[in-house]
């Protein structure tokens, strides 16, 4: 089940892409294999969010002030929201297109965190 998805990251690792088309090239697959990422999502696939992890990380959509102790707690936490609104998305028909998901969720990962 993984396969597609891993080819998927393979191609968007090769491209220079913005975080945004980033985003919606992967929501694009998303939907058009959206059995497979639901059944993925509710297993809790470890390896998926691993690669979906280090390709966000390309884009570093954290801020330079967030501590490096920190980084990847934030970034577990962006990975599962991400998962979690894409599958809400989903689940809910796609009220919203895939253009109008990318900006919401590129604005959700790129929103400022505040300094302690």
């Amino acid at each position: 089940m993984t396969d597609g998805m891993k080819r998927l990251f393979q191609d968007l690792k090769n491209k220079t892409v913005s975080y945004k088309e980033f985003l919606r090239q992967f929501l694009t697959y998303c939907c058009e294999n959206d059995r497979l990422f639901l059944a993925l999502y509710k297993t809790d696939s470890f390896l998926i969010k691993k690669d979906f992890t280090e390709l966000i990380g390309q884009y570093d959509p954290l801020e330079e002030s967030v501590p490096k102790d920190e980084r990847t707690y934030i970034f577990e936490f962006y990975i599962c929201g991400v998962f979690s609104v894409i599958a809400d998305w989903l689940c809910d028909d796609r009220e919203k297109s895939i253009d109008d998901m990318a900006a919401l969720l590129y604005r959700l990962t790129r929103t400022k965190l505040r300094r302690r």
